[in-house]
């Protein structure tokens, strides 16, 4: 699957995959241990894939997205955007908040679609 993302969110979700990059390691390695490997290369598969769209400059960018990479991303997403909303946010952060929303759903949409297909 493939999820189409503008230079805005492309920005935004490489800041925020890079700064939950060291708490989802620990939280993989206390809670998956079998498999933690494969959940970490998919994280960074995402991180990387959206950082290279930054550095890209084109206004939308394709990442290729296996089923492991769909749903890591669904559970990142979801679970940051919770934590952020349990917080007092500045208006750029809620920004990019909404931001994040709207990847989390697409993403989420991408997972139903593939379900409905399967």
């Amino acid at each position: 699957m493939i999820l189409v993302i503008n230079e805005k969110e492309s920005a935004v979700l490489a800041l925020h995959l890079a700064i939950m990059r060291k708490s989802y390691k620990k939280l993989i390695k206390r809670d998956y241990k079998a498999r933690r490997d494969v959940l970490m290369q998919s994280y960074d598969y995402l991180l990387e894939m959206v950082k290279e769209a930054v550095e890209s400059e084109n206004e939308v960018n394709e990442v290729h997205l296996d089923e492991l990479d769909r749903e890591v991303l669904c559970a990142v997403l979801s679970s940051y955007v919770d934590k952020l909303g349990e917080i007092d946010l500045n208006e750029e952060m809620i920004e990019q908040l909404q931001t994040m929303k709207e990847l989390e759903l697409r993403c989420k949409e991408l997972m139903q679609c593939e379900h409905e297909t399967a």
